[in-house]
């Protein structure tokens, strides 16, 4: 699979800042620095990926259902139109990599930080509320996936004003889990960075089974469940075909989850891919196609775009571009890299878009909706 990206141009303004000259990178595909020959990619799973086996919830996230232009969608949170603020609660277990004679753990230090992992994305602006303005848009004080879908229903929240807002709680962190690596089912791979894991993901979903089946982690259905870790990936088949950055699902028992790697700088070339990337992603993706496991939101066809190399007809709103992403300083010093995301109606082909200032992504990076696949692209 190859992975195209096209040079952006980014008009948005973060606590002030215009961000409108901000120029993306452009490569004919993104990989590791460390020479693995397979391309950084999201993938989809199907439901039962991860069993959770001893935790049974009786309860299940929020959602609600809406249409558009014939398409059919699933949402967490409550509808825009309501004016109803959401609140997911989030539990983050954090999951440490022991490869030969490294280790890769979310709860020590992050590379140049005196902060671990977990600190440093409670203080990101995924779970901290950052001004955001769009254009001559001033989308409000809120985290970034909240506006994120503020914004993607703009005509139907009242242009942002209703009340409409789908948050993040404060991350409840569970017990870290230690996974032993067997050298047959993983290596590490030197980069400009440093040396990144890449494990085995059967290895990696057989295991964490086995522990979710056997440890009662108080795990429910009305939370968001966020596996991390740090400076590692995933390969499928062989270990040379790195790398899976995270991904999704709805277990068997109806619980969403993400699993997303936080990463340092320079490790990938031809895309933008650090620290709270993949985490914008899957949790976007997460918001928008919760129940992507039994095939709930099917959009028309699209493709040949972002990290999609063919057609595909989920609602997706994180691959057709992924590796764009922009910039925002924290108070806490940090630069995070926050991905682009994908309004609905570029899916569902609106000519016009519904969403803020007509746009087609939250960083402005479509003129216009998605083209039918094949041939796919972006008009």
């Amino acid at each position: 699979m190859n992975t195209t990206f096209s040079k952006k141009v980014a008009s948005l303004v973060i606590a002030g800042f215009s961000l409108s000259g901000l120029a993306y990178s452009q490569s004919s595909a993104a990989h590791l620095t460390g020479g693995a020959p397979g391309t950084p990619r999201f993938i989809t799973v199907p439901k039962g990926f991860l069993e959770f086996g001893a935790d049974t919830p009786s309860t299940v996230l929020p959602s609600w259902t809406g249409t558009d232009n014939g398409s059919t969608y699933t949402m967490l949170g409550a509808s825009p139109t309501s004016g109803t603020s959401t609140t997911l609660p989030v539990v983050f277990v954090p999951i440490i990599f022991k490869i030969g004679t490294l280790t890769f753990d979310p709860t020590g230090p992050v590379d140049g930080s005196t902060l671990n992992e977990i600190q440093l994305l409670e203080q990101s602006p995924i779970f901290t509320a950052v001004d955001l303005v769009a254009g001559s848009t001033d989308l409000g004080k809120n985290q970034y996936e909240d506006n994120f879908m503020r914004a993607n229903f703009w005509s139907q929240d009242a242009s942002g004003t209703n009340g409409y807002h789908l948050k993040l709680g404060k991350p409840t962190v569970k017990s870290a889990i230690t996974l032993t690596v067997p050298s047959k089912n993983g290596t590490t791979i030197d980069t400009a960075a440093g040396p990144v894991g890449d494990v085995n993901l059967t290895y990696f979903q057989n295991e964490l089974n086995s522990f979710l089946a056997n440890t009662k982690l108080g795990l429910t259905g009305d939370e968001l469940v966020i596996f991390v870790y740090y400076n590692t990936f995933f390969y499928e088949g062989t270990s040379s075909d790195c790398c899976v950055l995270g991904f999704h699902g709805q277990s068997s028992n109806n619980i969403i989850y993400t699993a997303a790697a936080f990463n340092e700088p320079n490790e990938f070339t031809g895309a933008i891919l650090e620290d709270v990337t993949v985490i914008t992603h899957e949790i976007g993706e997460a918001m928008n196609d919760p129940y992507i496991s039994t095939n709930v939101n099917i959009v028309p066809a699209y493709g040949n775009v972002g990290q999609i190399s063919g057609c595909q007809d989920n609602l997706e709103v994180g691959d057709p571009v992924t590796g764009l992403a922009t910039t925002i300083t924290m108070p806490n010093g940090f630069t995070y890299h926050p991905e682009d995301l994908v309004f609905h109606g570029w899916f569902t082909h609106e000519t016009t878009s519904s969403s803020v200032n007509g746009w087609y992504t939250l960083l402005n990076n479509f003129k216009g909706d998605a083209k039918a696949c094949p041939p796919g692209g972006s008009n």
